[in-house]
């Protein structure tokens, strides 16, 4: 039985909040340039300035524009880290454990092949869509071979492609008889009760 939309939600706010964890503390131990924290200070300051009404408008969009930029830059070895510690967890995991991560565990769902066996390839494809992990890896890419201005709308342009991928899984999985998403369809996978 297909599993209803509110536990794969549950399951997948459970699961997001458990890799965030993971990345905080393993990345926590990455050591930081000074360059990278000062950005960071630069950047909580000029957040602060901002609600304070110490900029306008064009003057804030552009330092948090440059602040971020070199931020990313800067970080590209913890986007890598992200990355792997996003593998890890949702396509590794899952294999070994019967098609559950921890959240779809505990709220009783998991996810199943359509074609029989679920395998590491059903679940790179489903994971790539369904966590921007695609995102997250040209991100870092094109930080390191694009200037700033292209950087940034390129990788702008990129994320709204994103959330327009989440808003059609969202609604494909509330709409759907079989309760499939994108992600799912592309992968042949489907999530159901335990």
């Amino acid at each position: 039985m297909k599993a209803k939309f509110f536990k794969r939600f549950i399951a997948y706010l459970i699961d997001i909040l458990i890799v965030v964890i993971l990345s905080t503390l393993i990345t926590s131990f990455v050591p930081l340039n000074n360059n990278v924290k000062q950005t960071q200070e630069e950047l909580l300051e000029t957040l602060s300035n901002y609600y304070n009404e110490d900029f306008n408008d064009n003057n804030y969009l552009e330092k948090i524009n440059n602040l971020n930029y070199n931020i990313s830059k800067n970080t590209v070895i913890l986007s890598l880290v992200d990355i792997v510690i996003y593998i890890l967890y949702f396509m590794v995991y899952p294999v070994y454990n019967n098609g559950q991560t921890i959240g779809k565990k505990l709220v009783k769902i998991k996810i199943k092949s359509i074609n029989g066996e679920l395998t590491f390839n059903n679940l790179i494809i489903r994971s790539i869509v369904l966590y921007g992990i695609w995102l997250n890896l040209i991100g870092a890419i094109l930080v390191m071979i694009l200037n700033k201005s292209k950087y940034l709308m390129t990788i702008n342009f990129l994320s709204n492609i994103n959330s327009v991928i989440i808003i059609v899984i969202l609604f494909m999985v509330a709409i759907r008889k079989d309760g499939r998403g994108l992600h799912d369809i592309l992968s042949n996978t489907i999530v159901e009760e335990e």
